[in-house]
């Protein structure tokens, strides 16, 4: 069986009531261009068309090649979202003969519609503001976080998996080669972006550090073009951020590299440093996100925010006391596990280990022994 071409799924959109067998799609329509065609967003293993009916919008991934096992591997993640939810997933079904093409079904994924811009447009668009720059690298690091809680590794983090809605947050979408602890043992989809992905990585690399390699080289380049917006201009391809799979596969020889461990800011170095060496080892050695920045000497997320500004004396204070450091064993409320102090989340069923408190930044609801606010990156 042939596998359709992008302009074969152009064609059928354009007949949603022939084409798809979902009745919510059969009634929808697909959003054009200005000339008249489907708006699409092409790929390199789907296209992403935007359908609209009277109530909802969507987000039809129509595949350019077969998957294997692709409809296990999507009815195994719904079920474990249903137990371990994250905030940035967008909701979909994976429907097997989803869409019809020369007489033929082919499967699509339909997923919840969400207005936002692709991580390379936001960034290109706020490269001068190293504010925002700096709170984007926050809530990215929040985001790597929540994967880990929920016992799931996305696979393929890049630049157009990664989108930004207009409240800041942060939505992960393509979910083909999600990594789940029921798929232990098995090949990997794919292997992700060149761009993102460690230069050793293979098909057998599928668990849960996968994602290791390429959170790091995201939060590495959004604190390093806050501290120097031309980075983007000099290293920015149209198909990654600042780095690619050459610098990885000759870090002493990259420009990037070298740029980057002369920066400013002492943990752009720092990481860029533990990045190179990364690269020279095997995928298995990259430690997860943030063990690594809990791991630097300067506190994480670095300098304020804010300017800063001249702050009047103020009077002498007596030391406040310092509670003696917990030792005893923190246990889950939920579900009864012990825990080292320093843990936040239960590894079993995601409760809060000692209930939760307000960020005195941001307002938002966070883990109370969390060391810093995921949303705003304000630390304790």
């Amino acid at each position: 069986m042939s596998w359709p071409m992008p302009s074969d799924y152009q064609i059928a959109v354009q007949n949603p009531q022939l084409s798809f067998r979902d009745p919510a799609l059969r009634a929808s329509t697909a959003v054009r261009t200005k000339l008249g065609l489907p708006q699409v967003a092409a790929g390199n293993f789907a296209c992403v068309f935007k359908l609209k009916n009277k109530s909802d919008t969507f987000a039809v991934r129509c595949f350019l090649r077969p998957v294997t096992d692709q409809k296990r591997r999507y009815d195994l993640l719904s079920k474990h979202l249903e137990t371990y939810s994250s905030p940035y997933l967008v909701g979909f079904d994976y429907i097997e003969e989803g869409i019809r093409i020369h007489g033929q079904w082919f499967p699509i994924v339909n997923m919840e519609w969400v207005d936002g811009e692709t991580l390379d447009n936001f960034v290109q668009r706020h490269i001068n503001n190293p504010k925002m720059l700096r709170l984007l690298a926050a809530r990215w690091r929040g985001l790597v976080a929540s994967l880990r809680g929920a016992f799931m590794a996305h696979g393929d983090l890049q630049h157009g998996n990664v989108l930004v809605v207009s409240n800041g947050q942060l939505l992960l979408v393509d979910y083909d080669d999600m990594f789940l602890s029921t798929l232990s043992g098995e090949k990997s989809p794919e292997i992700g972006h060149a761009n993102y992905q460690h230069p050793q990585r293979t098909d057998g690399d599928y668990n849960y550090g996968i994602d290791n390699f390429a959170a790091l080289v995201i939060y590495t380049s959004l604190r390093a073009l806050a501290t120097e917006p031309k980075l983007w201009n000099d290293f920015n391809t149209a198909n990654n951020l600042i780095l690619t799979q050459a610098d990885y596969n000759a870090p002493k020889q990259s420009r990037c590299f070298k740029r980057l461990e002369s920066s400013q800011d002492p943990q752009v170095v720092e990481l860029a440093k533990l990045l190179e060496e990364c690269c020279s080892k095997p995928v298995t050695t990259v430690q997860y996100l943030e063990n690594v920045l809990q791991s630097l000497d300067t506190p994480l997320p670095p300098p304020p925010y804010l300017p800063k500004t001249k702050r009047k004396k103020t009077p002498t204070r007596a030391p406040t006391q310092v509670a003696e450091p917990v030792t005893q064993k923190v246990i889950c409320p939920k579900c009864g596990r012990a825990y080292d102090p320093d843990q936040v989340y239960c590894h079993k069923c995601l409760a809060w280990l000692q209930g939760s408190r307000v960020c005195r930044k941001c307002k938002s609801t966070i883990p109370a022994n969390a060391p810093f606010c995921p949303e705003c990156g304000t630390r304790k």
